[in-house]
């Protein structure tokens, strides 16, 4: 997966804070972002690890990247 910037998000109000960013969980520590297959059949759960992708991409960045491998 190639990394990519991420777009200001387009629903918030002007002047509003940014959404949480890969940068922010690195302050803290975290290094991977967990996925959640949706469909109830499946319940597959898998880690992604994002600390390759820049610090000011949003975590829903990945929402509509993720496609369950199951």
């Amino acid at each position: 997966m190639t990394p990519r910037r991420s777009l200001p998000c387009k629903n918030a109000p002007a002047g509003s804070p940014r959404g949480m960013t890969l940068g922010n969980m690195r302050e803290v520590g975290v290094q991977r972002l967990i996925a959640s297959c949706l469909n109830d059949a499946c319940q597959h759960t898998a880690l992604i690890d994002v600390s390759s992708y820049p610090a000011e991409t949003e975590v829903p960045y990945f929402r509509s990247r993720v496609v369950c491998a199951k």
